[in-house]
């Protein structure tokens, strides 16, 4: 089915090694293949980001420069890289953030109400299948339906962050029998993003129709940083 294609495209951002041994052992099994510390080291030495030895996850990025262990940069980091997530560190543990959204995507077959209409149910899989790394940071996840426009809500607990700035939602939004997909951080409005948006860059990145500028884009009044691809 398309959606199949629709993850191929977004399983190239790279999701990004969580600090703390006990976490990288919990997703080391869960994921069913080796998260060892020298690549953990490797991806934060190559984001900027201090390694840590733990913390709360309210712990902000100005606190001793450290990012603490919860953080969502762990799972979404890979859109710094030009919302492509290819280039080293982003892409060492690329599985994670698809491991991620197909702990909790769910899709069934049925019947279109209407001719030429939506032949798929996109719904939510229980919490219990979620990926335990980043579930108790989870309010909810939620799905909604505009025509053949499928978009997957994430509602973050008040102590999710972003490189330490309150982050309190995260979509993913495709079309059916498309290849393109939407990536958006949502954060609080009392964050800080401006100290944040210089870790997101842009490269020329060569497509099928030629050599194109890709990276994320910033809305400072929406307080989005949004990917498309």
């Amino acid at each position: 089915m398309k959606l199949n294609v629709v993850f191929s495209v977004v399983t190239v951002g790279a999701a990004l090694a969580l600090s703390g041994c006990a976490e990288s052992q919990t997703f080391a099994k869960e994921l069913g293949n080796s998260v060892v510390e020298g690549i953990t080291s490797g991806v934060q030495s190559g984001l900027g980001l201090p390694k840590t030895t733990g913390g709360s996850s309210n712990t902000t990025a100005s606190n001793n420069g450290r990012i603490p262990a919860g953080d969502m940069a762990y799972l979404f980091g890979w859109m710094e890289d030009a919302c492509m997530g290819s280039e080293p560190p982003y892409n060492e543990l690329a599985d994670r953030y698809s491991k991620f959204t197909d702990s909790f995507m769910q899709e069934k077959e049925i019947t279109p109400k209407e001719p030429g209409g939506l032949y798929v149910e996109y719904s939510v899989k229980p919490r219990s299948a979620w990926l335990t790394g980043f579930r108790q940071d989870i309010r909810d996840i939620r799905v909604t339906t505009k025509g053949f426009d499928i978009t997957y809500h994430v509602l973050f607990n008040d102590n999710a962050t972003y490189r330490g700035q309150p982050l309190k939602e995260y979509n993913f939004s495709f079309t059916v029998d498309t290849e393109g997909s939407d990536q958006k951080l949502v954060f609080a409005p009392n964050a800080n993003i401006p100290a944040i948006w210089p870790k997101f860059y842009k490269r020329n990145v060569e497509m099928p129709w030629g050599m194109t500028a890709m990276g994320a884009t910033y809305s400072p009044s929406s307080k989005t940083i949004s990917c498309a691809q």
